[in-house]
């Protein structure tokens, strides 16, 4: 298992992130999707994001705990990170997700990021709930999620990718669950 560390990024290292989603390879699990985001390209899934709209990003996430978390993905002993982590309150769900960029992908990253956000979230911040949603097609991060004691809530939502009706299920984990599994 790879060793990894998440750091709370300065709003300095923010063109790190501006990176990943300009990268279409990156971000596109998030193509054909009708967002009415400024800078989002529908064909690739990428976001276009100004220095000063990373800054107003930036300033309504870091430092906004515990409704709020947001972190970088480092390998151990290296100063690039690699992707990043979030869980934010949106209502009365915690949502989170997990980006690795394209070329770490497929080595096992996103297993050490979900499980070091999971503790984060439920032992340092005491949040009852992580939730996240995919397409069917996502088989790789639903079977992921459920290797980690995620199970499907039972919320489905209909969305459009590329003209095209399909669903997304939403995964949840609670606190208490976490706690009696083995992490």
């Amino acid at each position: 298992m790879k060793r990894i560390e998440l750091k709370v990024p300065k709003l300095e290292e923010m063109h790190y992130r501006q990176k990943w989603m300009q990268d279409p390879n990156t971000m596109n699990y998030n193509a054909g999707f009708e967002m009415n985001l400024l800078g989002y390209d529908y064909q690739t899934g990428t976001m276009s994001k100004t220095d000063e709209e990373m800054k107003v990003w930036y300033n309504n996430w870091i430092g906004q705990e515990p409704n709020k978390y947001f972190a970088y993905i480092y390998e151990t002993n290296k100063n690039v990170p690699i992707g990043e982590v979030y869980f934010y309150k949106d209502k009365d769900k915690y949502k989170m997700g997990i980006l690795i960029v394209n070329e770490f992908r497929g080595k096992k990253f996103s297993k050490d990021a979900l499980n070091k956000l999971m503790k984060i979230s439920f032992e340092k911040y005491g949040i009852p709930e992580l939730t996240d949603s995919f397409p069917d097609d996502r088989i790789s991060a639903i079977k992921l999620f459920k290797s980690y004691g995620f199970k499907e809530s039972g919320n489905i939502e209909e969305i459009i990718r590329f003209g095209k009706k399909d669903i997304s299920r939403e995964m949840i984990i609670t606190k208490d669950i976490y706690f009696k599994e083995d992490h």
